[in-house]
């Protein structure tokens, strides 16, 4: 699972963005070009299926 692509803002960051209403306060995690964005993307989606697959192997050995 990744949240690289949301802002995680902290409480004073949340307290910041009360005031600014121009919203030149918000920041979020940004890649290079598209390619690079798409490799992190696909990297993680493969790593969570892994983690499922894993998750479900385990399960069917401790049933079975």
């Amino acid at each position: 699972m990744t949240n690289y692509l949301f802002a995680e803002p902290s409480i004073i960051a949340g307290i910041a963005s009360c005031i600014d209403l121009f919203a030149v306060y918000n920041m979020y995690n940004e890649s290079k070009d598209e390619a690079s964005a798409d490799k992190r993307a696909m990297l993680a989606d493969i790593l969570t299926l892994k983690s499922d697959f894993s998750n479900a192997c385990k399960e069917v050995i401790n049933v079975a």
